[in-house]
């Protein structure tokens, strides 16, 4: 079986998404037409091309879609890989679930803000979030 987070994988989750903008792009709904205004530019790299084929577009544009970054422990001294990346430091002496219960609040806030100061939020779907974290 594929790994799910691998690009391969999720390659007809993103023919899926590329047909929907496809046809969206090839509507007359005022609405549709309204949304796309809206989202062009997080959609100006993928082209414009409504006659391009999805494994056509796949060869030159599948990089768009790689999760570059990881979630992933910093070892001490290590820099962070991504500039937008959240860094969190974890004391390990705490249960699990009470970790979680105070990530999750910071988390949410940080999204906020990063999308908030970006105009947008611009994730890829079916990924993972882009936190890194510190161990001590």
């Amino acid at each position: 079986m594929k790994d799910p987070a691998s690009l391969a994988y999720r390659r007809e989750h993103y023919r899926l998404w590329f047909e929907y903008l496809r046809l969206a792009r090839l509507s007359s709904d005022k609405a549709v037409r309204r949304a796309l205004e809206q989202s062009r530019a997080y959609y100006e790299l993928w082209g414009t091309d409504t006659t391009i084929t999805f494994d056509a577009w796949w060869k030159t544009h599948a990089a768009l879609l790689e999760d570059k970054h990881q979630i992933r422990v910093l070892r001490p001294g290590e820099e962070r890989s991504d500039e937008e990346a959240l860094v969190l430091e974890i004391p390990l002496t705490r249960a699990a679930t009470a970790i979680i219960k105070q990530i999750r609040p910071l988390l949410e806030e940080a999204v906020a803000a990063h999308a908030k100061s970006n105009g947008s939020s611009h994730f890829l779907p079916l990924t993972s979030s882009r936190v890194c974290c510190i161990a001590e």
